[in-house]
């Protein structure tokens, strides 16, 4: 009996249940290759997080939203601001992706179209209020942008594409009226180039910038979620050092120190939490028209960040685990029906001295024909694949979770082969009856 032969008969015999299997074994490999990626990009998530998620990580803000009062009140937070940043218990540091960054719409002409300036535009909202002092009130996008202080700047996961990174220098401000340096993420290098200068719009003041630098693409911030940078306007968070009695409206000066009071504290993570709340409430009661800061743990260290890790490793392994269980007996059913169909055939055939290994092969060739199958359909979809799911792991790790797979199948189905045909009773099969 040709091995090659009969295998290619059992195809053509069951063509309706032979697609299924291919469809079953594709799916398999698809959900496998996904949630091992998935588990990869968990531990790269490890790595990027060890700096910063590896200890405790805490979101604080001020009980006021804005500060109230005058030149008293933000020296206080001045003083404040600095001793939050020199306190020898934890890193303070703004990063903020909540402030609205506006350009006027003549502004924005000169360097892309409405359609293209979409990509720049925050998610949440279509326009911003634009003031104006001569024209009036206008509305035009607002850019999604971070705004960070020099600690913050240090956090940031960047390459740098061209231009210059963020000097400490460059979070200091020493007049009202200076050219603010900013960096641009990846996809504004089509439309903007290093040593342009724009006009922004930021809390109802219009400040001049210079873009000094070009990040690289994905470049990213990376606290309790991960932002990429590709289309975000990076805005220092600037220290002021001019006097605030000259030069009018302390309205942006307020601004500005309430939202410094928006940040990030990151502690060891053998800290208790209730020696970070005294420490904050023994800085705070300094400056007592500051109010309290209020707060929200958003990680409890490394050892936490472990446990999470190991349910979602647990909880991939059970998926994948009884998806090949069920891949495995569904294949072993198909089998078992074939072989039924053909049960006599056999026997007449292994009692004209055909090996029944010679049957067993044929069947284990035609298993690895839809594994093959499966592979193929699985890559000529990847690109699909990744649009709609993600990035995968097509490259070493999908090579080696499918020969895990294929090599699963085979051999449980060449054992229970080996045994059903080695059982077999040839007299009583020529006996029965079609």
């Amino acid at each position: 009996m040709s091995v090659i032969k009969d295998a290619f008969r059992n195809i053509r015999k069951s063509l309706v249940l032979d697609f299924i299997l291919l469809v079953q074994f594709a799916s398999c490999f698809f959900a496998s290759t996904y949630l091992v990626s998935y588990y990869f990009d968990i531990e790269k998530q490890e790595v990027i997080y060890q700096e910063q998620i590896g200890k405790n990580l805490d979101w604080v803000w001020p009980e006021n939203e804005i500060l109230n009062g005058g030149i008293e009140v933000l020296s206080e937070a001045q003083e404040c601001i600095k001793d939050l940043r020199n306190s020898k218990r934890f890193d303070y540091m703004v990063v903020s992706t909540a402030g609205a960054i506006l350009m006027d719409e003549e502004e924005c002409n000169k360097y892309m179209t409405d359609s293209e300036r979409q990509t720049f535009q925050e998610d949440s909202t279509e326009t911003g209020c634009y003031s104006d002092i001569e024209n009036g009130v206008t509305w035009t996008p607002s850019l999604k942008s971070v705004t960070l202080d020099w600690k913050g700047y240090q956090y940031l996961n960047k390459s740098l594409k061209s231009g210059r990174e963020f000097r400490e220098k460059d979070f200091v401000r020493e007049n009202r009226d200076e050219i603010v340096p900013v960096m641009l993420g990846a996809d504004y290098a089509r439309y903007i180039s290093v040593g342009d200068r724009v006009k922004i719009t930021w809390s109802d003041e219009m400040i001049e910038c210079e873009v000094i630098g070009i990040l690289g693409e994905n470049s990213n911030v990376n606290l309790s979620t991960q932002t990429y940078l590709d289309s975000y306007i990076v805005y220092p968070s600037q220290d002021r050092v001019y006097n605030f009695a000259k030069g009018g409206s302390i309205s942006h000066e307020l601004w500005h120190y309430s939202k410094c009071l928006r940040a990030w504290i990151i502690t060891e993570p053998d800290m208790p939490r209730n020696q970070l709340t005294q420490e904050l409430n023994d800085i705070m009661s300094k400056y007592p028209s500051l109010g309290n800061l209020e707060g929200q743990p958003q990680t409890f260290g490394t050892e936490a960040f472990k446990g999470e890790m190991k349910e979602t490793v647990d909880l991939i392994a059970g998926l994948v685990g009884i998806w090949l269980l069920f891949l495995v007996f569904t294949v072993l059913m198909v089998l078992f029906h074939k072989i039924d169909v053909r049960e006599r055939e056999y026997a007449i055939l292994m009692m004209n001295g055909i090996p029944y290994g010679d049957v067993v092969k044929s069947y284990l060739l035609e298993l690895g024909i839809f594994l093959f199958g499966a592979v193929v359909v699985t890559c000529v979809w990847q690109p699909v694949l990744r649009e709609n799911i993600g990035e995968m792991n097509f490259t070493v790790y999908y090579i080696a979770i499918m020969i895990a797979v294929a090599a699963v199948i085979l051999a449980v189905a060449w054992l229970v082969l080996y045994i059903r045909f080695k059982q077999m009773d040839l007299e009583v099969l020529m006996r029965r009856k079609e």
